[in-house]
């Protein structure tokens, strides 16, 4: 298990937020801890990105391994959104779906709604 600093990774990067959530997917394996104190690039291509390509790179079952700490409000909530678009195939609506229970999803035990 690494702790992996996404404002280093960041601030060595010079390129778009899409092609930044794909350098931080491949740079971080299953069970490491994405530190995302002091990272900036908030928006949903870059969300979207880190979703995909760790989920693509690695499997459903590995998403459940890794952990994320020192998120803001708002990209907690984009990083949400991409799941449930790419991991768990809901479609895209404004708000999250209420149907799904986020606590029984390891990977999204920060960010579960209470």
């Amino acid at each position: 298990m690494r702790n992996i600093l996404a404002s280093k990774i960041e601030k060595s990067f010079n390129g778009s937020s899409r092609a930044l959530g794909r350098t931080l997917a491949f740079t971080i394996k299953p069970g490491d801890i994405v530190n995302f104190s002091g990272f900036s690039t908030v928006d949903n291509s870059f969300a979207d990105e880190f979703i995909w390509r760790f989920f693509e790179n690695n499997s459903a079952e590995a998403i459940d391994s890794l952990e994320m700490s020192g998120s803001t409000p708002l990209l907690s909530r984009l990083i949400q959104r991409a799941i449930e678009r790419r991991v768990l195939n809901v479609p895209i609506s404004s708000t999250p779906n209420p149907e799904i229970n986020w606590k029984s999803i390891e990977f999204f035990s920060e960010f579960a709604h209470n």
